[in-house]
């Protein structure tokens, strides 16, 4: 009999960036389509043409894994890993009651890489909230491209300006921010 390995494609899958930020994303929105054009008063299980209209929930998908996204980061920056190392080995350090050269060296090292990782993490943060803040307004100009070029006379969508553009749009989105927001 063929032992399991420990790591599947199915747990790669799963563990990969694409898949919690663009595919569950995804999946949700499909679920909302389904629901939409199930709770119509139609006899039948019908989508309609507005139903896949989803610019507005990859918009939305997109903000949460944003703040999501925003909030690690902040916990990356207060809760800095190497700070437990470096005062155990400051202690061990002056324990000794000599100078060890590459104790030190090792300490200075650790320091500066500890540094250098939450200046880091600050820019990719102060960055993340001006790209947030231009997401948002994009968001803006959609509904607004959309209110003013979207809207047939009969109140439907229109297929390109009230749906393909806005939904290729929020794909757009949601991937950049996926993107940002893992690397």
């Amino acid at each position: 009999m063929k032992q399991r390995e420990p790591y599947s494609i199915f747990y790669v899958i799963l563990l990969a960036w694409w898949f919690k930020s663009i595919v569950v994303p995804l999946i949700t929105v499909g679920i909302t389509i389904f629901f939409k054009a199930n709770s119509k008063p139609n006899v039948k299980f019908k989508i309609d043409l507005d139903d896949w209209f989803i610019c507005f929930d990859l918009c939305v998908s997109a903000i949460f894994i944003f703040i999501i996204g925003m909030v690690d980061l902040v916990t990356q920056m207060v809760s800095d890993p190497t700070f437990g190392v470096l005062s155990t080995l400051k202690e061990v350090s002056a324990e000794e009651g000599q100078v060890n050269l590459d104790l030190q060296s090792k300490i200075t090292s650790l320091e500066k890489l500890s540094t250098q990782q939450n200046e880091l993490i600050a820019n990719k943060f102060g960055v993340s909230w001006a790209m947030f803040l231009v997401v948002l307004l994009l968001i803006f100009f959609v509904s607004t491209f959309i209110r003013g070029n979207g809207w047939c006379e009969d109140g439907k969508l229109k297929l390109i300006n009230g749906i393909i553009i806005p939904n290729i749009i929020g794909f757009f989105v949601l991937v950049i921010v996926a993107t940002w927001i893992t690397f």
